[in-house]
């Protein structure tokens, strides 16, 4: 009996050990103040966004990794580090703030004006949280590619027109181009060519005539009575 009673009593503690209701966890998110930039991170590991999602109670915790002072000063007074250190913060020095409320917390450092800035966003406890990343836009560059002309031929081509019209009808003959124009005459040749032509037919036509005549003598002959 008293072995059973003690396993008994084993087992309601351990059952009670799960049941119990679990804390509300509480975290503490680090910023690295790094070449003259607000990182989410630590020192040793920076990520280079400037901008933090947290939840409802949660503690952000700021450590300057640079040797120039840098201060956390918020732009709407809800925190400043000069509440501890007025003269900033100086190497490796850190500020912790503990968040409370809902909202973004935008914040810059006092010495070095709003060009140094940072944003931290609060949300209810139970949405995950994680780093605003910053976005760049990089505008689509357009190539243009040069063209290829390819050089144009031109033949020039030229006529030569032959009027030989002269030769039979006595005319002269013209010989024309697009750049010499040249003119024959050869009125003097046909002349020429004709009087030799009709001197050889008068020729022709006397040795005929003296043939014949010659043959006619010889046969009256022949028909005269011995």
């Amino acid at each position: 009996m008293k072995r059973l009673a003690l396993v008994a009593a084993a087992i309601a503690f351990v059952a009670l050990g799960f049941v119990s209701t679990p804390a509300t966890a509480v975290d503490t998110r680090d910023v690295a103040i790094s070449a003259f930039s607000y990182k989410n991170g630590t020192c040793a590991n920076p990520s280079g966004f400037s901008s933090m999602t947290i939840a409802v109670g949660d503690t952000v915790l700021w450590t300057n990794c640079d040797t120039t002072l840098h201060t956390v000063t918020s732009d709407t007074a809800a925190f400043n580090s000069d509440s501890e250190t007025p003269a900033g913060l100086g190497k490796d020095a850190s500020y912790a703030h503990k968040f409370a409320a809902v909202g973004d917390f935008p914040y810059h450092c006092r010495i070095h004006g709003t060009g140094m800035s940072g944003t931290i966003s609060v949300i209810a406890a139970g949405f995950p949280t994680t780093a605003k990343a910053t976005t760049t836009t990089v505008r689509p560059t357009t190539t243009v590619r040069p063209t290829t002309t390819s050089p144009s031929t031109s033949t020039s081509t030229t006529q030569t027109t032959l009027d030989l019209s002269g030769v039979f009808d006595g005319s002269s003959t013209t010989s024309s181009s697009s750049t010499t124009s040249t003119t024959t005459d050869d009125s003097e040749s046909d002349d020429a060519g004709g009087s030799s032509s009709g001197l050889v037919v008068g020729l022709l036509v006397l040795a005929i005539a003296g043939v014949g005549v010659g043959a006619f003598a010889v046969w009256r002959r022949m028909q005269e009575p011995g």
